[in-house]
This record gives structure tokens, C-alpha cells and sequence, in this order.
């Protein structure tokens, strides 16, 4: 092989990694930082905020006033926190897939691709789902629970408090429940469309490398 069909090859190779590196980079950033943060970002409507609306239903049956700019202080809080953790997250999972591309050798054969298979999501999505679980309890508890006195306008008795707090406390397990199904949901979309996007542009790296003239 001469050193211009090597070059040619080589710069191929090069093409093929990158585009497989930019695949991976768009599918992160739209999987984060628009279907993820959907959930994550404060609803547009009042009637819209599930945790709000909770709080309001169960207070109103013990005649408790909830503190409208102490909530949405602590709300904003939260959903900070939230961003901070899927930005973390989204590093995870794109440093994850970036690995698979970068360690992938072609020096033995021209004629393999990268391949990203289901059973590399299905473990690495079991980690995302157990850092958002872990992140998000400790985003309720670091800005509702610890803060939780602060959400009323005058302070319940401890009897009342305890109370509206269980109550709060089974609400939060069910709404937890159901933000990481459809983080799942979200993440298992786009893992599809990922594994399809990798292996039509290996597809496309072989068609190029074995009809080309340039490479005869």
C-alpha cells in the first residue's frame, strides 16, 4: 500500500471516527438538555406544578396558608439543583459513549466499525437511573424537607406538621416514581435512535471504503 492510499485511509478513518463522536455528542445534549430538563424545568402554568398543588391540597384540610415567596424561593432552589445533576449526569453518559469510539482500533482490520450494542445502554443506563434516583431524594430533602417550616405562613403544631409531612412524604415516593419512568422513557428513545444513528454511519464508512476509487 502506498503512502497516499495509507493517507487516504488513515483521513477515513479520522472522518469516521469524528462523525460518530458528533452523532454521540448531538444525541447527549438533545436527551439532556431538552427532554431531561422538560422535567426538570419549572411547569409555565401554576396548575401545572405538581408539588405546589400537593402541598396546597393537603394544608388546606388542616386551614394551613402556604407561604407563596418562601415556596417558590425553595422551588427555585430545587430546580437548580436538578439542572446541576443532569449536567453531571449528561457527562457521564457522553464521556461513557466517547470511550467506546476513541478506544475502538482499526489497525488489524480496516473493515470493522464501531459498534455500540444494547447491552452497553442497559448498563450504563442502570447508573444514570441510580445517580438520578440518589439526586433528586437529595434535592427534595436539601430544599423541602430541611426547609419545610418555612413553606407556611404560621407554623403548625407538631401534631399537624408530622402529619402534613407523611402525607408529603408518600406524595414524593409516587412523584418520584413516575419523574424516573419517564427519565427512562426519555433515555431508552434516545438510546435507540443513538445505536441506529452508529451503525448507519458505519454503514456508510464501509460503503465508501470498499466502492470508492480512491481506495483501489
Amino acid at each position: 500500500m502506498n503512502d497516499d492510499l495509507k493517507y487516504l485511509k488513515r483521513q477515513h478513518i479520522l472522518n469516521y471516527k469524528n462523525n460518530a463522536l458528533q452523532i454521540i455528542l448531538n444525541n447527549n445534549n438533545s436527551l439532556f438538555d431538552e427532554d431531561i430538563m422538560s422535567l426538570f424545568k419549572k411547569p409555565p402554568l401554576e396548575s401545572m406544578d405538581l408539588i405546589k398543588n400537593k402541598l396546597i391540597g393537603i394544608t388546606k384540610k388542616y386551614n394551613i396558608i402556604i407561604n407563596t415567596d418562601n415556596y417558590n424561593d425553595i422551588d427555585s432552589k430545587y430546580r437548580e439543583r436538578l439542572s446541576e445533576l443532569c449536567n453531571k449526569i449528561k457527562k457521564v453518559r457522553l464521556d461513557s459513549y466517547n470511550d467506546i469510539v476513541n478506544s475502538f482500533n482499526f489497525d488489524n482490520n480496516n473493515n470493522e466499525v464501531i459498534k455500540l450494542l444494547k447491552k452497553d445502554t442497559i448498563v450504563l443506563d442502570k447508573e444514570i437511573r441510580k445517580k438520578f434516583k440518589t439526586g433528586i431524594v437529595e434535592a427534595i430533602d436539601n430544599s423541602f424537607l430541611e426547609k419545610f417550616d418555612k413553606l407556611f405562613v404560621d407554623e403548625p403544631d407538631d401534631k399537624i406538621r408530622n402529619e402534613i409531612i407523611d402525607k408529603f412524604d408518600k406524595f414524593i415516593n409516587k412523584y418520584l416514581k413516575q419523574l424516573l419512568e419517564n427519565i427512562d422513557i426519555k433515555i431508552l428513545v434516545k438510546d435507540t435512535i443513538l445505536i441506529n444513528n452508529i451503525k448507519e454511519e458505519g454503514d456508510k464508512y464501509l460503503y465508501t471504503l470498499n466502492n470508492s476509487h480512491l481506495f483501489d
